[in-house]
């Protein structure tokens, strides 16, 4: 499978906002990723039926000769992409949470040092 390029980002950002500090918010992004799971399921699910009915087209003689070879190569890119699917939703549903916990920590650190820094300059 190829890889898949989307191109220069064309969002513009402000420059007094920390790149390394962007995150997406887990009420929105829960929505998202649970529809981007459903999706790539969905594509899974479809490859794998679509690679299905190709292989049983093609043992049951419905094509010729020339177009049979190039349906089971289809066929088994489609078991392919369907294999891509089901990793990539894995990895993403993964990642997901990991960069969710990630960022509550580092908030979680950032405000423990605040705290830590105001309790500090009360003491002197």
């Amino acid at each position: 499978m190829e890889k898949i390029n989307f191109g220069k980002s064309t969002a513009t950002i402000s420059e007094n906002m920390n790149r390394k500090k962007i995150y997406v918010d887990p009420n929105h992004g829960d929505v998202l990723t649970t529809n981007i799971l459903k999706r790539l399921d969905s594509l899974e699910k479809s490859y794998m039926e679509l690679g299905s009915l190709l292989n049983k087209m093609s043992y049951k003689n419905c094509f010729k000769d020339d177009s049979r070879i190039y349906t089971l190569q289809c066929a088994k890119k489609c078991s392919s992409l369907s294999s891509d699917a089901k990793n990539l939703k894995q990895e993403w549903d993964y990642q997901y949470h990991e960069d969710i916990k990630m960022m509550l920590i580092e908030r979680l650190d950032e405000r423990i040092t605040y705290l830590e820094s105001k309790l500090l300059s009360n003491k002197n």
